[in-house]
């Protein structure tokens, strides 16, 4: 529950408190002879770390695909990861930036598709002129602004599928990262550890992934807080969607604790994978905007 995700977020807020302070005591038990009790809380702060970052052992059952999203599923089924790569901008913006700076950053990274995390309708515009494509941005809360050289593509009747008002903010579209190079992206920004709907954002996020399977698409998601995504990868894992890795972005401006955790997340189709990851200079300094660099199965892999 909320409570639950509360304390994991306060505990691991601690982390690297904890970190040094048990360093510092197997140091003390290193000096006063006592190796064994020095090796075992090693031991323990390397067990502290990977359990952190390991998805919640979840129990949830696989959703449903939405009758109403079976033209979606039937357009992604019909589409093949491309051989040549893919430049997936993925970026979460401190609030400061203007929107020459977030032009002159989408410049320097050279996407072909972009997910940007609090960037405005205005600065998308901007930015998408530097890469010759489209722009959509989602206002509801804090915006989320996409940009696709390739442009965005219909299926059946419709070009994109969400539901206005409910949490997450979670919104399908077939995007290109050329006319010809296209692929289903699911983007949202999930709850917060505080936020009695997070379990609902996950259960909408979980049903539009299904609804198109998990071979050749693409969800990129803030979760805000690292109990959001390891509430998520196992129920993911289990929808065939792969976790990529991301840098560190969590906390944010609480100094001196450092970055840790990825706040904004990646997960792929078993038929993507990655080539390599590329991090572009940040205006304030901060999370780094990241590129992915994807591109579908080795020849003779199928």
């Amino acid at each position: 529950g909320a409570d639950g995700w509360s304390l994991t977020a306060l505990a691991l807020l601690a982390e690297p408190l904890l970190l040094v302070g048990m360093v510092w005591a197997a140091l003390a038990f290193h000096w006063r002879g006592r190796a064994p009790l020095a090796f075992a809380v090693l031991v323990g702060v390397a067990l502290a770390l990977i359990a952190a970052r390991l998805p919640y052992p979840t129990a949830w059952a696989l959703p449903e695909p939405r009758a109403e999203m079976g033209a979606a599923r039937r357009c992604a089924a019909a589409l093949s990861v491309p051989d040549a790569p893919v430049r997936l901008l993925h970026w979460r913006l401190e609030g400061g930036e203007t929107a020459e700076e977030i032009r002159g950053t989408v410049a320097t990274a050279r996407p072909d598709v972009a997910v940007l995390f609090g960037a405005d309708a205005a600065a998308a515009e901007a930015a998408a002129g530097v890469v010759g494509g489209e722009h959509r941005t989602w206002e509801e809360g804090a915006p989320i602004s996409v940009i696709a050289a390739g442009g965005f593509h219909a299926c059946g009747d419709a070009d994109e599928w969400r539901d206005p008002g409910t949490p997450g903010a979670v919104t399908l579209t077939f995007v290109g990262a050329t006319p010809e190079t296209i692929f289903p992206l699911t983007v949202a920004r999930l709850p917060g550890p505080f936020a009695a709907d997070a379990p609902e954002a996950r259960r909408r996020l979980a049903e539009m992934l299904a609804a198109v399977g998990g071979t050749g698409t693409i969800a990129v998601a803030d979760t805000v807080a690292p109990t959001t995504f390891r509430m998520l990868d196992r129920g993911l894992l289990d929808l065939g969607m792969v976790a990529v890795p991301t840098p560190p972005g969590w906390p944010h401006g609480l100094w001196p604790i450092p970055a840790l955790h990825p706040d904004v997340r990646v997960w792929t189709g078993k038929d993507w994978r990655m080539e390599d990851q590329v991090h572009v200079e940040s205006p304030l300094g901060a999370g780094p905007p990241v590129v992915t660099v994807l591109r579908g199965p080795e020849r003779g892999q199928g």
